[in-house]
């Protein structure tokens, strides 16, 4: 394999001139099929993909380079063409890298603001509707695939693009504005009516009755029915994630989360890391302790060995560590408050798992029991923390997954009295109507009855 320092040399088929690409770090790769790279080339920095396989290399190639030219042409925001071409290692495509630009995803990831994450919303609503107008129709639609800079939107991928000679259609452009705005769940109905809004304007539409409220059914179903295949892409190497098997260990982090980090060291000193840190909870059959890596606070939660049948049990079905890193990614996915998953770990011996580790981030706060006792505190205030917590618990069932031991102690309030769900151990998810109905109500009057220990007035 060619290592990160060395130069890639492009036969430039768009300047007819061969020109040399200092890479730097490697930032995804797909074995046998394309690495991307961030680099410097003569104008300045790129990103360069490089396209491997032998067989469908240049078809790849080609077919991106097209898509990057149309958008151009149709003026779509997105990254320039610098270079492009056959290289030392197959075919390659080097884009000049938009300065301070950040995939959408991944900056709502670390985005607590929401009155950003609206002005974002809007700009991506009102790309979308000028990419629709100019005919082009993006096949993989989520926020992963646009970037922001601070400034304005670019569209990316146009591998899954498809181009028309006339504007989309009004009801596939209502389909796709449906999926978007399943990124924009949590949001409140005024906040999607407005995204909408900017999305009819730049169409030319007039505001139509009710839109809003059918469009966010058809989110909802759309955003359980990507869930699944959304899910298996959390368990392999991507641009978001990267996985790591170092001496019978198999763990997988979230890029973001650790870069500059040592993630093969940290793996191997977790133990005396969590011994070290601020030990939450120390048990039988699991030990939990904070840590601060970077100067960002993690809850590391460690499930223990607990004799052979056990782990030769959870070899089988999977390991909870595992299980809780695909719930919060489903969670998160659903809009639902919780501590986001950072990675997740499970050591092996002979095959068989021993112990796992969930990794989350940290939420600074009372748990609902400590938040609902504070002296200090209204009863207009806790009734209202109640509510956005009942409210919470049914769109968890609303999505088909309840909470087993739904107790105030497992739901920690932040900063700004927002509940968020922790032990996601206890959450199931109900693919039949009927037992989801059943669970849901189990866990609202099982809630109904903590609170009822605790303050009397609050159901």
């Amino acid at each position: 394999m060619v290592t990160n320092s060395q130069e890639l040399e492009i036969e430039d088929i768009i300047g007819s001139c061969r020109i040399r690409v200092h890479r730097g770090r490697r930032v995804r790769h797909i074995e046998g099929r394309r690495s991307v790279y961030e680099g410097t080339a003569e104008c300045g920095a790129v990103i360069v993909k490089v396209y491997r396989s032998a067989v469908q290399g240049r078809r790849h190639f080609r077919r991106d380079l097209r898509g990057f030219e149309r958008l151009a042409r149709r003026g779509i925001p997105t990254a320039a063409v610098a270079a492009g071409g056959r290289c030392n290692e197959g075919w390659a495509l080097a884009l000049e890298k938009i300065a301070g630009a950040e995939d959408v995803h991944t900056l709502f990831e670390g985005l607590s603001d929401w009155g950003a994450k609206q002005r974002i919303g809007a700009a991506i609503f009102d790309l979308l509707g000028r990419m629709h107008e100019a005919g082009v129709l993006q096949r993989d639609l989520h926020l992963g695939n646009f970037l922001w800079d601070g400034q304005a939107v670019y569209a990316m991928d146009p591998a899954q693009m498809r181009f028309y000679s006339k504007p989309i259609h009004r009801s596939r452009s209502l389909r796709q504005a449906a999926a978007l705005l399943g990124s924009f769940l949590t949001l409140g109905r005024e906040e999607k009516t407005a995204l909408l809004d900017v999305y009819a304007q730049r169409r030319g539409w007039g505001r139509e009755v009710g839109l809003t409220d059918r469009l966010e059914r058809s989110a909802r179903k759309m955003v359980l029915a990507a869930q699944k295949k959304g899910l298996r892409k959390t368990l392999r190497n991507s641009k978001r994630f990267v996985v790591l098997n170092p001496d019978g260990r198999r763990g997988v982090f979230v890029r973001s989360a650790f870069e500059g980090v040592a993630l093969g060291d940290f793996i191997a000193t977790v133990d005396a890391a969590m011994e070290a840190g601020q030990i939450l909870k120390r048990g039988g059959t699991c030990f939990v302790s904070r840590i601060d890596l970077r100067g960002q606070a993690i809850v590391v939660k460690r499930y223990n060995y607990k004799g052979l049948w056990h782990s030769l049990r959870h070899t089988i079905k999977g390991s909870r560590a595992r299980k809780c890193w695909l719930l919060g990614h489903r969670l998160c996915g659903a809009g639902i408050a919780c501590a986001r998953p950072l990675g997740f770990l499970e050591q092996r011996r002979l095959g068989l798992i021993r112990q796992s580790y969930i990794l989350n981030t940290f939420i600074e706060g009372p748990d609902l029991r400590c938040f609902l006792q504070a002296p200090e505190l209204s009863e207009e205030t806790k009734r209202a923390v109640i509510r956005h917590t009942e409210a919470l618990l049914e769109r968890l069932a609303e999505c088909g997954m309840t909470h087993g031991d739904p107790k105030p102690s497992n739901i920690l309030i932040d900063g700004t009295n927002e509940p968020a769900l922790i032990d996601l151990d206890s959450i199931r998810h109900h693919r039949l109507f009927f037992t989801r109905t059943l669970y849901a109500g189990k866990m609202k009057k099982a809630f109904g009855r903590r609170l009822l220990e605790i303050m009397p007035f609050s159901v």
